[in-house]
């Protein structure tokens, strides 16, 4: 024996207009926030770049010893939100292999989120990575207490990156260009 259910039709009719609001409320909701955080864009005006003028270089390494080396890495990815980012190996099997490559500071720098690993043998720096946007205009945040979440997912100027950078720097002793030259998320 079937049974069938009919539904009545303006039960229908309203269930797909409450849908179709539902939806619509969403899309304003989304559009609101994006066009809210590119309001609030501090406008920067940046002197045009000069040619280098003058007869020599400072050259940072011209005292570097060899044996004064200690090998480190800030940009890591261990598998972290349910395996939707570009880590691979858990966060043991990244320091193990730090270790055994003989690096004496290392960083896991996953999306977002602050690592506290405590690989033993190495100098640990909390660092994360920062970024959610389509041109994948990344930032690292070295020796950071805590993550921010101030971006600009679709399109970013010079403006936006630099409101980034002064943002990462309120929580991070350094910030650095993560992968600058990946779908022109940084130029020259």
């Amino acid at each position: 024996m079937k049974i069938k259910f009919k539904i009545d039709p303006k039960i229908k009719r309203n269930g797909q207009k409450l849908g179709k609001g539902i939806v619509k409320s969403f899309l304003i909701l989304v559009l609101s926030i994006l066009f809210f955080q590119y309001f609030q864009t501090e406008i920067y005006k940046f002197e045009a770049p000069t040619a280098f003028e003058g007869d020599t270089f400072y050259n940072p390494y011209s005292n570097w010893h060899k044996e004064n080396t200690i090998k480190a890495n800030f940009h890591a990815h261990s598998i972290e939100w349910l395996g939707l980012t570009n880590g691979h190996n858990t966060a043991d099997e990244i320091g193990n292999t730090y270790q055994k490559l003989g690096y004496g500071v290392a960083a896991l720098s996953n999306y977002h989120k602050i690592n506290k690993k405590n690989i033993s043998n190495i100098i640990e720096i909390p660092t994360f990575e920062h970024g959610y946007n389509i041109s994948k205009t990344h930032l690292l945040g070295i020796n950071a207490h805590k993550t921010t979440n101030l971006d600009f997912p679709i399109v970013q100027g010079t403006s936006q990156k630099q409101m980034k950078i002064i943002a990462l720097k309120q929580s991070a002793t350094f910030v650095a260009l993560a992968h600058p030259g990946l779908r022109n998320g940084f130029s020259k």
